[in-house]
């Protein structure tokens, strides 16, 4: 969970369903108190977008065990319209081509799954 620093807002993973619900944090500031909205999608959004803006397309994020994770956004283009195939550019400038895939035509905010 993690809280919003100058408010009672605070946004948290649920792990059954994997999706970032945002609320109000309870009087401890430890967990989200009654009702909770999905933010899943605006959230995987806004980071991309902070990524992309702030930090060239890729950004590490390094964790108290000493863990990094690198997150990397690349741009990716629209469907040919004869092949499918998409093509994307990485943050280091590299070309590089996508096959269709089962799930292309759906946008995040069309994922129900776990909801």
């Amino acid at each position: 969970m993690t809280a919003i620093p100058d408010g009672n807002l605070g946004v948290q993973l649920l792990g059954k369903t994997n999706r970032i619900v945002a609320g109000h944090l309870n009087e401890a500031g430890d967990d989200l108190d009654g009702a909770t909205s999905d933010v899943t999608d605006n959230a995987v959004m806004a980071v991309a977008e902070y990524v992309i803006r702030g930090f060239e397309s890729a950004l590490e994020v390094d964790y108290d065990d000493g863990v990094t994770y690198r997150i990397v956004v690349t741009k990716i283009g629209p469907p040919d319209p004869v092949t499918g195939m998409r093509t994307g550019l990485l943050p280091n400038g590299e070309i590089v081509g996508y096959a269709p895939t089962p799930h292309q035509d759906k946008g995040i905010e069309d994922d129900d799954e776990g909801k």
